[in-house]
């Protein structure tokens, strides 16, 4: 996501340090002896560069009967060793459909051999725009003798007339920042609302009545004679407002952790958008309530008004809810391979549809189209189904508290079974119709309903399910020989499915691969797998083998490891920390079940001892069992993981609950033989 923010078009000069307090527009604090002088190494350790100043301003300005929008960005880095010369070439990308780069210009400064500062400008020349036919054009440019211990800095500003979704300031980047500050001019002409992501407890926030341009503000009662067209008395109502300043000091580097899907949607970031001006005319697509949102789709959505062309389906599948529940799934799932087969994907993610008929001719559609044929489909074989306004993974999270139609980009359909919804999307890579496709995890969608609309969990459908069975005899010789049965459901047995199918179907190399980690020596025996054509259903793995591997014996003493198959031999958190949420993506149920046999003559001395440990609020538990039955061992492990998204405060928890496994699955069993009697 690009750093850029809301801005009224004050001009700044290309200068650094900006003082807190100091009126925006004014000009910045030279660089002085003090700013060379500045110890780093405690705050950014050995980074190759830390970013002195990061800096935005933001307002709105009168244009005609509408606004323009300025975006201003103003950033000072201090270059530190050889890796961090790489930060002179910049590159800068924007959507030329909704922005105008107004202004842009950089220098690097330098001390030379007398200790002076030496500024040495980018010429206008040396900025080269390259653009593409999507509208996308990148402006480069490389600052001018860069060396270690050198000072760049570069400024830019956007024009936009375009308010079609939030844009935030991020406090945030790849090199640490000493400071980053960000400030707001919101004029009393608009309703302006504010929205932060992440952790804003670090960030000093203050707010003051503000003129741009100088002079005494006349209060909110006089702005009342503002509510005109008059182009005057509209540039006085801008004039008058309020400033909002946020400012975050000794912020340390942003890393690539795992598990985050989306860091960017959880970096700590505040933004703008425009609500309505004192007229009440409202930005398109933003509502008061979910409610009114969800009547305004539907109202546009009518078949009548998409002119949704009549006999999508076949008379046969007609009355299809009247059905058991698996001839009903049966029939839901002819339909969406019809409509899949039929149909055409036009690469476009969208929720907002034009004329059904046309696309049904041409077969041929957007997102919101394709689904929306398919749900019009279902309804004709009698199911409830809707559509679920969705925002794609890669755009980050819904707003809940922004009832705003910009921030979806796709529909897909749900029905309601009773007890809960089947998600359908055909805007789906694989066969199986009953998995959501990756981009569709975006943790929530809204259901558009006429008696009912809701928030439904998009990812309660995709769980990783697996059911491991393993039955072992243990000679006295200390080898292993028996069956493993794998039963994967649901994405885990997608997955399986996609591993099977990249070895070639090499079914013993999945099983050495992905299952017998560490268990090198097995010698299969047979093996067998069922339902990999059929992807809807469980997938199903069978082996029979023998091996040594996870066994050492010692004269009358053998020493078991009984989590051979499912063994978790690390934490996946290790850190002691973590600064951005984890996202699992689904939610999980691993289970392994285990019989061993042990050999005639040995007596158990030592085994694990059960235990339970369970997450917060239901997040997750574990469950260890052990069970002896003569000389039969009964051990069970499940891991159920409820919750996908745990928030940094949440982390120590999750990462001890992982502790409990890792320690458990590494215990041990001890058999010693008995003593024959004399």
């Amino acid at each position: 996501m690009n750093r850029w923010v809301l801005i009224v078009g004050l001009a700044f000069t290309l200068c650094p340090f900006f003082l807190l307090g100091q009126a925006p527009g004014e000009p910045l604090a030279p660089i002085t002896e003090e700013t060379w002088k500045m110890d780093l190494k405690a705050f950014a350790g050995n980074a190759p560069a830390v970013v002195l100043l990061d800096y935005g301003w933001a307002s709105y300005s009168p244009v005609n009967n509408a606004f323009l929008t300025q975006y201003q960005y103003i950033k000072r880095i201090r270059i530190r060793s050889e890796e961090g010369l790489k930060h002179a070439k910049v590159s800068i990308s924007f959507n030329t459909k909704e922005k105008r780069l107004a202004q842009i210009s950089a220098a690097t400064y330098s001390l030379n051999p007398e200790g002076k500062a030496i500024r040495f400008k980018v010429p206008k020349r040396a900025f080269k725009r390259i653009g593409d036919r999507t509208g996308i054009q990148t402006v480069t440019f490389t600052l001018p003798l860069v060396k270690v211990g050198s000072i760049i800095e570069y400024s830019y500003t956007f024009e936009n007339r375009r308010q079609n979704e939030v844009e935030y300031w991020r406090f945030a980047d790849t090199l640490p920042i000493l400071h980053s500050e960000f400030q707001a001019f919101i004029p009393y002409a608009l309703n302006i609302k504010r929205f932060t992501k992440g952790d804003m407890g670090k960030v000093k926030i203050s707010s003051a009545p503000y003129t741009l341009n100088g002079g005494p503000s006349p209060g909110l009662s006089a702005i009342d004679r503002f509510n005109t067209y008059d182009r005057e008395s509209r540039q006085a109502a801008f004039r008058f407002g309020q400033i909002e300043s946020f400012v975050m000091d000794s912020i340390p580097p942003l890393e690539p952790e795992p598990f985050a899907l989306d860091p960017d949607a959880y970096v700590t970031s505040v933004g703008f958008e425009f609500i309505q001006d004192r007229n009440n005319v409202r930005q398109s697509g933003t509502f008061d309530r979910w409610g009114e949102l969800n009547k305004f789709v539907l109202k546009r959505q009518k078949p009548r008004k998409l002119k949704t062309p009549e006999g999508l389906i076949d008379k046969e599948y007609r009355g299809s809810a009247s059905l058991p529940r698996e001839g009903q799934i049966e029939r839901i799932e002819e339909i969406y391979r019809q409509c899949k087969e039929y149909l055409t994907w036009n690469n476009e993610f969208s929720w907002r549809a034009k004329r059904l008929d046309k696309v049904w001719q041409s077969r041929e559609g957007n997102s919101a189209e394709l689904n929306l044929l398919l749900c019009f489909a279902l309804r004709e074989a009698g199911f409830d189904s809707h559509m679920v306004l969705v925002r794609t993974v890669d755009k980050g999270p819904v707003v809940p508290n922004y009832p705003n139609l910009q921030q979806f980009d796709h529909q897909i359909v749900a029905i309601d079974m009773i007890e809960q919804f089947l998600l359908l999307d055909l805007i789906n890579e694989t066969d199986a119709f009953n998995l959501l496709p990756p981009h569709d995890l975006n943790q929530l969608g809204l259901k558009t309903d006429p008696e009912n609309p809701m928030w439904v969990s998009l990812r309660f459908q995709n769980p990783d399910i697996r059911y491991t069975y393993s039955r072992f005899t243990l000679s006295g010789g200390g080898r292993l020989t028996g069956e493993i049965s794998i039963v994967n459901q649901k994405h885990s047995a997608r997955q399986a499915r996609q591993r099977i199918n990249n070895l070639e179907g090499d079914l013993e190399a999945y099983f050495r691969k992905y299952q017998l980690i560490g268990m090198g020596d097995a010698r299969f025996l047979e093996s067998d797998i069922d339902n990999l054509d059929q992807p809807s259903e469980p997938l199903t793995a069978e082996a029979s083998l023998t091996s040594k591997a996870f066994v050492e014996k010692a004269e009358d003493v053998i020493i078991i490891k009984p989590m051979m198959i499912k063994q978790l031999k690390e934490n996946p958190f290790p850190v002691q920390d973590r600064s951005t949420p984890i996202d699992l993506l689904r939610p999980l149920r691993d289970s392994h079940l285990i019989g061993l046999r042990l050999p005639e003559g040995y007596t158990v001395a030592q085994l694990p001892q059960p235990i339970k440990v369970s997450l917060p609020n239901g997040a997750g538990t574990f469950i260890y069992n052990v069970m002896q039955n003569d000389n039969i061992l009964h051990l069970s492990s499940s891991i159920f993981l409820n919750q996908t998204v745990f928030m940094p405060q949440e982390y120590g928890n999750l990462r001890k609950f992982f502790e409990y496994i890792v320690s458990k699955h590494d215990e041990d069993i001890v058999i010693i033989r008995e003593e024959e009697e004399p």
